[in-house]
């Protein structure tokens, strides 16, 4: 099967490629994805790339921000052991850690796809060139795009699938109080039904605390896809989960499973949402420890 390379250099026909030094495009997402290579594939870090098609060949490197005028495709052949990865894997993977959010299992599917996928990306050591082609059309370019958007759109439920099944268990968390003790809490998720909004219930209890003693209570909304709201939460003065630091243990912990951003209700919302004077002083507390910060424009605080 042909695949192709776009560049702006200028190569000849039989001409080895091989890779000129790290990857410019996504340099955060390589090292973890080489992190978790299988033994014997190629590493991202020293490798060169190409597409199926001429169409995604071009459409990378408009999407690098190379001017048209200066992208130039060619046929090529790989004379160094390949592998086959998602093209929309990796951009999924970038949108993780702009999110903070571990991106376990797209690290999993880009070495080993069990999905099925349109678009691909080959990388290995070097290539042979075969012949310069034409660039694709930009009418091809577009249609390359709609169609690389169905990849994007499963790229981004994978993350959000395990998280949901992660949730389904009853987690520990490690929480230091304001007297520098560090205690074990658990929490037990109720998963959103079909309401909408989606709402997540949360409730944390002590490790010792018996059944009938107060919880502590997290209610998130989902006003805004991919953004949970802090709606509510209470320790209900309860000795032993007041001033423990659960919503420092807790918050991270929960956006890392959910990968989704959560984020504070403003001071006055609407439609009864609003940011409690006793809320502000608990966000007011993460933003000093490093862990939220403040959005004045929009009112809300953000967990950092």
């Amino acid at each position: 099967m042909p695949l192709y390379h776009a560049t702006t250099r200028t190569f000849a026909a039989g001409e080895i490629v091989a890779s000129s030094g790290a990857n410019a495009f996504y340099p955060d997402v390589g090292p973890l994805l080489d992190a978790a290579r299988p033994p014997g594939f190629p590493a991202r870090k020293d490798c060169v790339f190409a597409a199926d098609t001429v169409d995604a060949a071009t459409a990378f490197a408009y999407g690098q921000g190379t001017p048209r005028a200066q992208v130039k495709v060619y046929e090529v052949d790989f004379v160094s052991s390949t592998h086959r990865g998602p093209m929309a894997i990796v951009h999924a993977i970038r949108k993780k850690l702009e999110a903070r959010v571990a991106p376990d299992a797209l690290i999993k599917e880009y070495w080993g796809s069990t999905r099925a996928w349109s678009f691909w990306e080959t990388l290995g050591a070097s290539f042979r060139v075969v012949v310069p082609v034409s660039t694709a059309t930009q009418g091809a370019v577009t249609l390359f795009g709609l169609g690389y958007d169905s990849d994007v759109n499963q790229a981004s439920t994978l993350d959000s699938w395990l998280a949901q099944a992660r949730l389904m268990f009853v987690h520990t968390i490690k929480c230091r109080g304001s007297d520098g003790r560090v205690r074990n809490f658990v929490y037990e998720p109720k998963l959103p039904g079909l309401d909408v909004p989606k709402r997540w219930d949360i409730v944390v209890r002590s490790q010792v605390q018996s059944a009938a003693e107060e919880v502590f209570e997290l209610q998130l909304t989902e006003f805004s896809p991919g953004v949970l709201t802090v709606t509510m939460v209470h320790h209900h003065e309860a000795p032993h989960l007041k001033a423990m630091g659960i919503p420092e243990g807790l918050l991270p912990h929960v956006r890392g499973h959910l990968g989704k951003r959560i984020e504070s209700s403003p001071s006055a919302g609407a439609a009864g949402v609003f940011r409690t004077q006793r809320a502000t002083k608990m966000w007011k507390r993460l933003e000093s420890l490093g862990l939220a910060r403040y959005d004045v424009g929009r009112d809300v605080y953000q967990l950092a």
